[in-house]
């Protein structure tokens, strides 16, 4: 099953669907670099840096920094 983790400086939070993850970085991430890893079937992992605006979207903290759609993230 996939499912992704957000590492927030040790709250670190599992989710399996978008709603959650979406409530859990409007909640406890906003204005805030964390990384999210993202676990797919088979034990392959993904992870992603980004900076969480007030309003949930997501953006690269390193590189480029490009908003990065919560859809990204197939759930």
């Amino acid at each position: 099953m996939n499912c992704v983790t957000v590492k927030n400086f040790g709250k670190n939070a599992k989710c399996y669907c978008l709603a959650s993850l979406k409530r859990i970085l409007l909640t406890q991430c906003t204005q805030k670099s964390v990384a999210i890893i993202h676990t797919f079937t088979g034990e392959l992992n993904k992870t992603f840096f980004v900076t969480v605006r007030d309003d949930g979207t997501l953006f690269e903290t390193y590189g480029e920094q490009k908003e990065i759609p919560l859809s990204t993230f197939k759930l």
